[in-house]
């Protein structure tokens, strides 16, 4: 009974952490295309400064 509550902690424990990833995930895909979006509007310096701050 035991070792069966265990398994479900586990892969409980597991979807949190691969829901955490998947919001990091979206965070940089937004970040990109914020830089994408910079990289065609603005100045190049402009551009350069924001990329070295977020990366």
């Amino acid at each position: 009974m035991k070792r069966r509550s265990n398994t479900k902690n586990m892969a409980a424990a597991l979807l949190v952490v691969a829901r955490k990833i998947d919001a990091v995930d979206e965070v940089q895909r937004s970040i990109k295309l914020v830089l994408e979006f910079l990289k065609k509007r603005c100045t190049i310096s402009f551009f350069y400064a924001v990329q070295t701050i977020y990366n």
